[in-house]
């Protein structure tokens, strides 16, 4: 997302599994809290695909991202919460993502769980992720990533990320939580405009 700041935050549904009436009802919640654009997407699929629900924050540091996570703990914010957790435990396998950008990098943010308890969790403690994120682009000796991922698995933890910047450079990495690292991970890459294959350990 290297455009300028959005007014609006986004919200994009994968169309085939939100009907009209739980898109309007999602829309309409987090309305209240700042503005929102709703978008759909279409998967061409004859298969019943697990349900994507994205919000698009903007910038960490513009007026979207911070109205957001400033109503966090709000009856509004709450009300929004609820009715979302509501309709996505219905949902098969249901993949809910944040996407911000900060320092140039795309960070996204990540739940698959239909479990309330666990949903609660990631609605209320979300501001920890995006805090985990500025906490480890800020970082000496991390390796340049054009975008990372966060995951929720018991509590937010850092997954993966890539640097993406082709012809010039490609790189995938995966975080050893146990060594504290980010690792080269993925079969092949590209170092100064030279492709190379990783042999696998």
């Amino acid at each position: 997302m290297k455009n300028d700041e959005k007014s609006k935050m986004e919200i994009v549904y994968s169309h085939q599994n939100f009907s009209m009436d739980e898109r309007s009802q999602i829309t309409n919640a987090f309305s209240e809290i700042i503005p929102v654009e709703e978008k759909t997407y279409m998967r061409l699929s004859a298969e019943l695909l697990p349900a994507v629900l994205t919000f698009y924050l903007g910038f960490v540091s513009g007026a979207i991202a911070i109205g957001f996570f400033s109503a966090l703990g709000s009856d509004l914010y709450k009300k929004a919460k609820d009715i979302l957790i509501k309709i996505l435990r219905d949902k098969r396998d249901p993949l809910l993502v944040f996407e911000m950008e900060y320092s140039g990098t795309k960070i996204k943010i990540e739940s698959r769980t239909k479990d309330e308890l666990e949903l609660n969790k990631v609605f209320d403690t979300i501001d920890k992720a995006r805090d985990l994120a500025i906490k480890e682009f800020d970082k000496k000796g991390r390796p340049k990533m054009t975008d990372f991922l966060i995951f929720y698995d018991d509590g937010w933890k850092l997954h993966s990320g890539q640097n993406w910047d082709p012809p010039k450079n490609v790189a995938f990495y995966s975080y050893n939580e146990e060594k504290n690292i980010w690792e080269l991970a993925g079969a092949w890459g590209i170092k100064n405009g030279r492709p190379y294959h990783r042999k696998n350990n």
